[in-house]
């Protein structure tokens, strides 16, 4: 993480978790969080202010996939939960909800999953085939829609509350 001041950035902290390259970071709308995605399809949300890892979503292993939360903070709760559905290519973008209770993350797999960070990974919403030829953006238009774009050159509005 980097201070920039004026025209100078100066180093504050290096932060590890990821064992590959990272290909996308998104802040939330008020910059206390942030998630983070690596080539490896694994996902960390991150306390910004404590530098700290909250959740981390990792990919599957021998068809039993984890998400273990590592670091307890007030926002969420401490849990160890079994049997996520991951993207099965790389994660190209991710977006928060505007009152930052959801992150979702759009792949190459064309699908694009939503999380609610402080809920179990099994209400997670996931959109199959929302993109051939996969996933490139994502917003939230508000709290309950998500807007993707994707290599078919659509830009789709998706509902939360269906």
């Amino acid at each position: 993480m980097y201070t920039v001041n004026g025209d100078s950035l100066t180093e504050e902290a290096v932060l590890e978790k990821h064992r590959v390259a990272i290909c996308v970071i998104r802040y939330s709308l008020n910059l206390s969080m942030f998630a983070s995605a690596d080539l490896n399809r694994e996902t960390a949300v991150w306390d910004r202010a404590s530098r700290e890892v909250t959740k981390y979503y990792l990919e599957p292993v021998h068809e039993s996939p984890t998400l273990i939360l590592f670091l307890h903070h007030l926002i969420f709760k401490e849990m160890k939960l079994k049997n996520m559905v991951y993207h099965s290519f790389r994660i190209n973008c991710l977006a928060w909800s505007p009152n930052r209770t959801m992150v979702s993350m759009g792949s190459l797999d064309t699908c694009v999953i939503v999380y609610e960070v402080d809920k179990p990974a099994s209400t997670r919403m996931t959109i199959q085939g929302a993109h051939l030829g996969g996933v490139y953006g994502l917003g939230f238009a508000d709290d309950t829609h998500v807007v993707s774009s994707g290599e078919d050159t659509c830009i789709r509005v998706w509902s939360l509350t269906t």
